[in-house]
């Protein structure tokens, strides 16, 4: 057997994986579209509902982050009256080391 016969041979063999692998992958995607539309009802569907935890309607998302936002923004204010009209006694331990480039 010659080079170019065991070339075409060997990259032959690759390419029918390519599409084997190919062929798999599209199968299970056809799949799955089949089976998300079998299984979920159609109102189901257009609500936009989901199964799980967490919030399922946007406004209801946006107003907790509203909230959060404000929580934070509160212990941020409170955080920096605390600073603002503090006086600090700074007491030096330790220093590192002077470089002689310093």
């Amino acid at each position: 057997m010659d080079r170019a016969t065991r070339r075409t041979r060997t990259t032959g063999r690759f390419a029918d994986t390519g599409r084997l692998v190919l062929a798999v992958v599209g199968g299970v995607l056809v799949v799955e579209a089949v089976r998300v539309a079998v299984f979920t009802a159609p109102a189901e569907a257009q609500a936009g509902t989901r199964q799980g935890a967490g919030i399922l309607n946007p406004a209801d998302q946006r107003n907790e982050m509203i909230q959060e936002l404000r929580a934070l923004n509160t212990r941020l204010s409170t955080l920096e009256s605390a600073v603002t009209g503090a006086t600090f006694d700074v007491n030096v331990v330790s220093m590192p080391a002077k470089t002689s480039g310093d």
